[in-house]
């Protein structure tokens, strides 16, 4: 094999293991939850045109808030004691938040009000295997969300009023990645570049040849 082939058999070949490469379709979502059904995330399906579906990455990040406040109109000191749940749950796609339990708790003094307020972020991760088929298409794919994000009233002395609840709230962001191998076959224009260039390349070796020739 001359020089001439080998490059052009190297350029060929380059050409093609760049199709094989792996890609990534990315889809960043948000949703705001004030009640304990979110409303749905609507997730566009992974077009199978693009190629074959290796895996599906979640990453989620809730962000949980509210306040509560106690008004005391007695001329005494009151305390009091609340208690933070939260969690975000994706039963669909098998995600959720770690349960967190926060113990607040703070005094009141007379003719005043105080506001025991609640924020906390939280991620999490997770890589999907097994059945894809429900995220393979052309459609949307709606993802159902459940906020567990409460308050509990513990303890209170009798001349405290309240609670007067604010929230709670949940605002999370998930991102889905599809990472996958687009298909091997390149595009029409594609090969036909690359044939145009082996052919001039071999015509170039056969006249280089033909100049050698005697006579």
């Amino acid at each position: 094999m001359t020089t001439r082939y080998r490059t052009a058999a190297l350029i060929y070949c380059l050409a093609i293991c760049g199709y094989l490469r792996a890609d990534i379709v990315d889809y960043p979502l948000t949703s705001d939850c004030t009640q304990t059904s979110c409303p749905p995330l609507r997730i566009s399906q992974f077009n199978p045109a693009l190629g074959s579906l290796d895996s599906i990455s979640l990453s989620l990040a809730a962000t949980f808030s509210g306040a509560v406040t106690y008004r005391n109109s007695s001329g005494t000191p009151g305390l009091f004691d609340i208690q933070f749940y939260d969690q975000l749950l994706l039963p669909s796609v098998l995600i959720n938040t770690q349960t967190t339990t926060i113990d607040v708790s703070g005094e009141v003094f007379p003719d005043s009000s105080a506001i025991a307020q609640y924020t906390r972020q939280s991620t999490s991760d997770s890589l999907l295997s097994g059945n894809f088929q429900p995220y393979i298409g052309t459609g949307i794919l709606n993802i159902q969300g459940f906020s567990g994000a409460t308050f509990e009233a513990e303890d209170h002395d009798p001349n405290l009023s309240g609670p007067l609840l604010s929230g709670p709230s949940t605002d999370y962001t998930l991102n889905v990645d599809y990472s996958y191998s687009p298909s091997v076959l390149p595009e029409p224009s594609f090969l036909l570049l690359t044939a145009g260039l082996l052919g001039v390349l071999m015509v170039l070796a056969l006249r280089k040849t033909i100049a050698k020739l005697p006579g």
